[in-house]
């Protein structure tokens, strides 16, 4: 078995390509995008051990002046990608985006914005014709503003 790099994969999908055979380039295509990724995470998981490492070692050589480090093992990598995963799920959502007050979906119901002048403006659902409130005053929006403080930014957690 051969082991290409992402690049070498995406060198031979474009030959391929160029011969016609569409559907085994964009298949060593769609490989060599995948390999990429698993090779970066690879990275991060090996930098992360080294860190880890690194530190374990500071802490050990406080007491022990003879104190070698040991390489990294499958078992540290292993815990380090554990903790990645964790801290994955534990990363807040980011903010939505949209260009029209009208086309927001239902479940969002505060929304920022920012004027030319750089002034902050809030909009809650409410009983109005469009659905929006100013937050300040509790006035309807009107049908001007549905769109000209685009971009309109999810405000999440209730943080204003």
């Amino acid at each position: 078995m051969m082991n290409l790099d992402p690049g070498e994969l995406t060198e031979v999908a474009d030959f391929l390509g160029a011969l016609g055979f569409d559907d085994a380039a964009d298949a060593l295509r769609t490989a060599a995008r995948n390999s990429k990724s698993r090779s970066d995470e690879d990275e991060r998981v090996d930098r992360y051990a080294r860190v880890f490492l690194d530190g374990a070692a500071e802490w050990w050589r406080e007491d022990q002046s003879d104190f070698t480090p040991i390489p990294m093992t499958p078992a540290v990598k292993a815990g380090i990608r554990a903790v990645l995963a964790e801290v994955e799920k534990e990363r807040a959502p980011k903010p939505r985006q949209w260009n029209d007050l009208r086309f927001i979906p239902e479940d969002v119901t505060r929304v920022r914005s920012t004027d030319v002048d750089g002034r902050d403006h809030v909009f809650v659902r409410g009983q109005a014709r469009h659905g929006w409130l100013w937050h300040d005053t509790g006035a309807p929006a009107s049908t001007m503003f549905m769109h000209s403080y685009a971009p309109y930014t999810e405000i999440l957690g209730g943080a204003e």
